[in-house]
């Protein structure tokens, strides 16, 4: 297992612990999944032409920091993952201020609507004010009706919006 962190919010017997190398397929797995829960039925559908592509862009930026990329697990007392925080840094798009960034964030279905989302939030929160970050961003799918409910419900507010057209509809 890796250097635990804190328990504040967790059920008994869960902590967030750094992720090390070993906790990287499950990191990906947890990416895999969220993106899964994020597009419409038709780019899930074709998702096998892109998803790996990601999928190692994902594992390569979480090895290599490329955005001071912090990786961590959340266990159970017995080893196995109830979820997973992906954090990083990143420039604001409007006014370049250096801001806290949830890359990713999981929480496996059976532990969800538990408290442990919130918990993970609140870690990722804490970990940008220790580092002096005024604000923390993060996107979310259009398609994942319950993570933008979830953000809302925390005092995360809309900013801008991505627009998106498919040129060749007949993919």
């Amino acid at each position: 297992m890796g250097a635990t962190e804190k328990t504040f919010g967790l059920s008994e017997g869960m902590e967030v612990c750094r992720a090390v190398e070993d906790d990287m397929d499950y990191m990906i797995s947890c990416v895999r999944r969220s993106i899964e829960q994020s597009v419409d039925e038709i780019e899930r559908d074709m998702s096998d032409l892109w998803i790996e592509s990601i999928l190692n862009i994902a594992r390569s930026s979480m090895l290599e920091r490329r955005m001071d990329d912090e990786t961590f697990v959340l266990k159970r007392m017995d080893g196995s993952y109830a979820g997973s925080l992906w954090l990083g840094t990143s420039a604001d798009q409007f006014t370049c201020e250096i801001t806290g960034y949830i890359l990713g964030i999981f929480v496996e279905p059976e532990f969800r609507r538990k408290g442990i989302g919130s918990a993970l939030l609140k870690y990722a929160e804490d970990w940008c004010r220790e580092r002096g970050f005024l604000s923390l961003t993060l996107n979310v799918g259009w398609q994942n009706e319950s993570a933008r409910s979830f953000y809302e419900s925390h005092g995360y507010n809309v900013r801008s919006e991505v627009r998106r057209k498919n040129l060749h509809p007949h993919l």
